[in-house]
């Protein structure tokens, strides 16, 4: 029923791309490749194990993040999939220089349950589905359930102050029944990164736990 539900709903509204309004796919490639790369700056500085792709600050990228967050379109991850790959890529190739890493282990930030009750899908899980779905490499290992998240009444989008975030963050995260990080070189995966909070809260968790290495890249900042 639902199949069907959807199918009807897609017909009266049918998908148009975000940017230009090109009608039959939610963000086309023309729009995606105009998207300049993050830059970092010292008034936006972030934790150097933190990789944004885009500029939360850029219109196009806020929608992009709405439309793939809160209005269940989660087909904008296997969109983005050939940038995120790419720039996932780089990273890795900089890590096995650095590091000797010869596989890594993607772990999405986790939602609390009743979050991803009210969602339906955690957007952290779909941007590595999409990335394996397309990389034949098998050095990507996806480790779905390895972070888990407590519930909590406070949202993290409403509080703006850095400290605040970090206050409410700390304690949240933990590691999953029969799951451990020991040894593993990790690279967490998020859709936005704002103060950071969140994933330093996730790169501690892990690091106490044993991890070898933990990094993070999202879609934007």
């Amino acid at each position: 029923m639902n199949t069907i539900w959807k199918t009807f709903l897609q017909i009266l509204f049918p998908e148009s791309c975000i940017g230009c309004g090109q009608s039959g796919i939610s963000l086309c490639k023309k729009c995606l490749i105009s998207i300049p790369a993050y830059e970092s700056s010292k008034e936006r500085a972030l934790s150097s194990y933190i990789y944004p792709i885009f500029d939360f600050r850029i219109p196009l990228v806020r929608k992009i993040i709405w439309r793939f967050k809160y209005k269940n379109t989660k087909s904008i991850a296997l969109l983005l999939a050939d940038v995120l790959l790419e720039n996932l890529n780089s990273l890795s190739a900089d890590l096995y220089q650095t590091s000797g890493v010869r596989k890594i282990h993607l772990v999405p930030i986790p939602l609390d349950l009743n979050k991803l009750r009210a969602r339906g899908y955690n957007q952290s899980e779909e941007i590595i589905k999409a990335i394996i779905n397309i990389d034949t490499s098998s050095f990507y290992v996806p480790f779905y359930k390895l972070l888990c998240k407590k519930s909590t009444n406070t949202s993290q989008v409403k509080t703006k102050s850095k400290s605040q975030r970090l206050k409410n963050i700390s304690g949240s995260l933990y590691i999953g029944t029969a799951q451990s990080p020991v040894g593993l070189d990790i690279i967490l995966v998020d859709d936005v990164v704002t103060t950071g909070a969140t994933l330093s809260e996730a790169h501690k968790v892990l690091l106490t736990n044993g991890a070898r290495s933990v990094h993070a890249i999202t879609i934007a900042h």
